[in-house]
């Protein structure tokens, strides 16, 4: 009887330690996963600002090119040359805009 209520002990421990050891891979990994979300809502926000910006403003295409009605009055493209030639990237610079 007692060799058996050892080994039921030590199975119970054993129990245990595996619900432990999942328990703290499940939330080292809930986490980790937090964390890359969090980088990714903040990566899409940045995005998401650029795209409202790009809509509030007045850009259309001239010859191919992208093109932008200005305030300053400097004259370009355009039926009444209201639009101005936007300066493509240089390829220094990548998708996400410049190095500040």
């Amino acid at each position: 009887m007692n060799r058996l209520s050892r080994l039921h002990q030590q199975t119970l421990w054993k129990v245990w330690g595996v619900v432990a050891f999942s328990a703290l891979v499940l939330v080292g990994g809930s986490v980790w996963l937090a964390l890359q979300y969090r980088q990714d809502i903040k990566r899409n926000q940045i995005s998401a600002d650029l795209l409202r910006a790009y809509n509030q403003a007045d850009v259309n295409l001239c010859d191919g090119r992208l093109c932008a009605r200005v305030e300053a009055a400097n004259g370009g493209a355009g039926r009444y040359g209201e639009y101005v030639l936007v300066k493509p990237r240089s390829s220094r610079e990548d998708a996400s805009g410049p190095k500040k």
